[in-house]
Formats: structure tokens, sequence, C-alpha cells
């Protein structure tokens, strides 16, 4: 009966041991002192890269449209490059999330 005792203490601190390691903060996710001004800045830049892609749109949409209004349709790579643009500026940051 002592033996099972002993086994049951064994399990119980491996178990206790693990439950620590588990549950201990990762210091890697805990963001510097200071990076509240760098997510600011980052904010910034966020709305002024949405601001861009919404006026790149538009002008590629007024050139699209003059050009077919002259006959000339040549212009529709620029959207394609436009979207990939715009697809890469929405991924990037989850990419970069990933990667941490």
């Amino acid at each position: 009966m002592s033996l099972l005792l002993h086994l049951h203490d064994a399990v119980t601190s491996v178990q206790d041991a693990a439950t620590g390691i588990i549950a201990a903060p990762n210091p890697g996710n805990v963001a510097p002192p200071g990076s509240d001004k760098i997510l600011t800045i980052l904010g910034w830049v966020k709305w002024l890269v949405t601001a861009v892609a919404v006026g790149g749109a538009m002008f590629i949409g007024a050139k699209m449209a003059i050009a077919h209004r002259r006959g000339d349709d040549t212009n529709t790579s620029a959207l394609g490059w436009w979207l990939a643009g715009c697809v890469l500026l929405g991924v990037g940051p989850q990419l970069v999330d990933a990667l941490t």
C-alpha cells in the first residue's frame, strides 16, 4: 500500500511541475516599455496606407473610364496590380503575427 502512495505522490508532483511550466507566462509576447508610441505610429501608417489604397482605386477607375471613353482598354493590368497590393497589405500583418 505504501508503494501506491509513493507513486501517487510522484505523479502528483510531476503534474504540479508540468502545470507550473505550462502556465508560465511567455516573456517573448510582452511588449517592451515605450512601445505604445510605436503602436500609435503603426496605426497612423495603417490609416495612411488605407487612404492611399482608396485613392489608388479611384485613380485607376478614372483612368479606365477615360480609356474606355477613348476606345483604349489597356489599363486593366493596373487594376490587377492594385488588387495584388491590397491583398499583400491586408495579409502582411497576419503573416508577421504568425511568424512571431
